[in-house]
């Protein structure tokens, strides 16, 4: 009788566990376990809350002003970077972040703002040991940025009115493909994707640097702080001083850069090895 006990508590456990598709929307009637559209939650946080691993957050058009915390892993899915957009404006004292992941988390079909306004805020941040893939999202003034062994996925991305650093990646993995970046607000600095990780790949983008008042930005393009295994290809990077730039190179690691569109420049700074 006992050993039946323990195979029943397992299997409710399962059951209560096991992953589900759950819907946001600004007209359902946000009714626990939201799994279904006529019962959506009305907050996107609100239904990560009760999420379990593994599950799917579908969420329809809308404003959703809010700043996340995912801290289960999910997949979390809006209905177009046209028209679903999530807005951390007004949450800085709340968060840092507009999306906080302690999680593996893969998002698509957003837009992003920031968390400060005026100003330029981070849209995703990963804390370290944990991943995000990000895919056909539109990043407006923010920056994404993957912390300590963290890893990041960027493909398909549109950055716009981006200032600083638009990238910056301390993690093991960084993988941006397909992305277009314009770097266009007014600061001196700016720095379209920083990398000194593990692993990087940046093929198929479209890095523009603009100051107001200047042909250039000042800063770089694409800088690799350490190349180890970096493979930078087929990328058209403009407007930046360098806007490829390799600070620093370690014996018997790889790096490949190759078939990138962009001007020659011999950077003057010491410890620099190659910039174009």
């Amino acid at each position: 009788m006992r050993i039946l006990n323990i195979i029943l508590v397992l299997f409710l456990f399962s059951i209560t566990t096991t992953a589900a598709i759950r819907y946001v929307s600004k007209t359902g009637s946000s009714t626990p376990p939201f799994t279904s559209w006529e019962t959506a939650s009305d907050s996107i946080q609100k239904c990560i809350n009760i999420c379990v691993f593994g599950d799917t957050i579908i969420v329809a058009n809308g404003r959703y002003n809010e700043a996340l915390v995912v801290n289960v892993d999910l997949t979390l899915i809006g209905s177009s970077m046209d028209s679903c957009i999530i807005d951390g404006t007004g949450f800085w004292a709340v968060t840092q972040f507009t999306i906080d992941v302690y999680a593996k988390l893969k998002i698509s079909g957003f837009t992003i703002l920031p968390n400060r306004n005026p100003g330029v805020g981070c849209s995703v941040f990963i804390e370290p040991g944990h991943s995000c893939e990000i895919d056909n999202c539109r990043i407006i003034r923010g920056t994404l940025q993957p912390s300590w062994n963290a890893d990041l996925i960027a493909k398909h991305l549109v950055i716009t009115e981006t200032g600083g650093w638009t990238i910056f990646s301390l993690g093991n993995l960084l993988v941006v493909e397909n992305t277009i970046i314009v770097n266009e607000r007014d600061q001196v600095s700016k720095v379209g994707i920083y990398s000194d990780v593990d692993s990087a790949k940046i093929v198929n983008n479209i890095i523009i640097g603009i100051r107001p008042g200047s042909p250039f930005a000042q800063g770089s393009g694409i800088r690799i702080e350490t190349l180890r295994k970096a493979y930078i290809a087929n990328n058209i990077v403009s407007g930046f001083y360098p806007n490829i730039e390799i600070y620093n190179y370690i014996p018997n690691y790889t790096g490949e850069i190759c078939n990138n569109l962009t001007c020659y420049y011999i950077p003057d700074s010491i410890g620099q090895v190659s910039g174009l």
